[in-house]
């Protein structure tokens, strides 16, 4: 089954390669579009996800990115070694289940790659946020585009690669002032420049 419109300015996307190959098209598509503001908000918007920032070829257009620390908290996850189930209830019991997150978290690769980028390509102005909190207040994924605003189905880690749709917003001003809002109080949303000087302060003063 092929991506298809289900009518102008929204799509659906049944699942597979090309699904995932369509969304990417798309979303770059719709990101393109913008002449005087760009904005990604995702709680779950991580290093590579930076690649649809990345394409967004008027460099004049300033990209803000919302991302959150629910997600860049955590860690890659790693397959738990095979244990006998007698040895696994044991170990639960003692209070010493194995550990599934190594690594470090999803916050410096995004960081890093960010910081990167900014360096090869310092005249686009480029900013990420991060909501605080260990449950991110938000859960829709959309981007504004202009005085546009398009709601995504999933996040863009995932678009295409389950069922999922992008729908244009008929009334986007509320949602609009809500993203403004947001990035416009440093409290309520942070830069990921402050929350990795903050984190690097705590390493340093244990």
């Amino acid at each position: 089954m092929r991506p298809r419109p289900l009518h102008e300015n929204s799509f659906f996307f049944p699942r597979g390669q090309q699904s995932v190959e369509a969304a990417k098209a798309i979303v770059q598509e719709l990101l393109n579009r913008a002449r005087r503001r760009c904005m990604i908000l995702d709680p779950y918007f991580g290093w590579s996800d930076l690649e649809y920032a990345f394409r967004i070829s008027n460099l004049s257009v300033p990209v803000q990115i919302i991302s959150s620390w629910a997600h860049l908290s955590t860690r890659p996850r790693v397959e738990r070694p095979v244990l006998s189930k007698w040895r696994r209830i044991w170990n639960i019991i003692r209070g010493k289940e194995i550990d599934q997150e190594k690594g470090e978290p999803f916050l410096y690769p995004l960081y890093h790659s960010y910081i990167e980028h900014k360096k090869i390509y310092p005249s686009q102005q480029m900013e990420i946020r991060v909501l605080p909190g260990d449950r991110s207040p938000l859960h829709d994924r959309f981007i504004v585009v202009d005085d546009e605003v398009y709601l995504l189905g999933s996040s863009l880690n995932e678009f295409g690669n389950r069922t999922t749709t992008i729908s244009r917003v008929p009334v986007p001003e509320p949602m609009i002032e809500y993203a403004m809002n947001l990035w416009n109080n440093q409290d309520a949303c942070p830069s990921i420049e402050k929350l990795i000087a903050e984190r690097n302060k705590n390493i340093r003063t244990r």
